[in-house]
């Protein structure tokens, strides 16, 4: 390993992100949010802070605009894990806008595969890493475009602020006319976990029922809280309504086991004790050992 890609893997220092970012508000530039469910609502929520904290005025954009859209500008696709052989969002937006924006960043992301697509991309892109492992196979790859490495976008939340201003902002239990019915759907499925939890009201067990879950038997009471709190879209509307109840919803909890990213990243800014596990293909680990540990006394890795 050289010297270079070992300093580089080092833990996270300061507001990395932040100081990438501060360049681009001199200009609006083009945002992307990447699709999913509750935990890339949150990534959406906390970047949508972060540009309004920094000053940069920006235009959303819908996953589907037509490259000549992003012609000539700079555009940023919103953090994740799409950038893997589960999902091809990320993977198709790339293909189809990186040739002609002027100059594309993709937000903290992991990454895995695509070796057909990765070292096509030119120096007008940056590809920002969220774990050493995903960092360290870029730089292994024949890159023209920029490899850096910073903590997940949902790490930099100002959770306190974000929640007075969100609760000024949406009535209780329904947010809004709109949200109304997707909120009582919500409550539901809190209550029947409820009942199915009498005796651990303190404790949730958030673990996910997907394709990235890693095989182990679901408990009883669980509830997948990144499906059941997923947003209709990641406008910042729809991404901070769906940020709040799941934020809400686990500061009723002391101690949380989960193997969802965000639901760990979320209990940990609220304080909360978290038994943090493994997904199917590595990613928790490695955005624990970048990002977590050392740094969060409340969380329990079980490898």
């Amino acid at each position: 390993m050289s010297d270079s890609l070992r300093a580089d893997l080092q833990a996270p220092s300061g507001d990395a992100l932040a100081e990438f970012l501060k360049p681009l508000a001199s200009e609006e530039i083009l945002y992307v949010s990447n699709p999913g469910n509750g935990g890339d609502a949150l990534i959406a929520c906390a970047t949508y802070q972060r540009f309004e904290n920094l000053g940069i005025r920006y235009q959303c954009m819908d996953l589907d605009c037509p490259p000549e859209r992003t012609r000539g500008r700079i555009l940023v696709y919103g953090g994740g894990g799409n950038l893997v052989h589960f999902y091809g969002e990320a993977r198709g937006f790339i293909l189809r806008h990186h040739q002609g924006a002027r100059r594309f960043i993709l937000l903290p992301h992991t990454v895995r595969g695509h070796g057909d697509l990765l070292p096509g991309l030119g120096p007008n892109v940056d590809i920002i890493c969220r774990d050493r492992d995903s960092y360290a196979y870029l730089r292994g790859l024949d890159m023209k475009a920029e490899v850096r490495l910073m903590d997940d976008v949902a790490f930099g939340l100002d959770v306190p602020a974000f929640m007075a201003a969100a609760r000024a902002r949406y009535w209780p239990l329904v947010s809004t006319r709109t949200l109304a019915w997707r909120n009582a759907k919500r409550l539901i499925r809190r209550s029947l976990h409820r009942l199915r939890n009498p005796f651990r009201l303190r404790a949730l067990n958030a673990f996910r029922t997907d394709g990235e879950r890693a095989g182990r038997p679901l408990p009883f009471a669980n509830l997948d809280v990144s499906q059941v709190f997923a947003a209709d879209n990641m406008t910042r509307e729809c991404a901070d309504e769906a940020s709040y109840r799941i934020l809400g919803f686990l500061d009723g909890f002391d101690v949380i086991h989960t193997d969802r990213l965000h639901v760990c990243i979320g209990a940990l800014l609220l304080g909360k004790t978290v038994h943090f596990h493994d997904n199917s293909y590595g990613k928790n680990r490695a955005v624990y050992e970048y990002s977590m540990r050392g740094r969060f006394a409340k969380v329990v890795w079980h490898g």
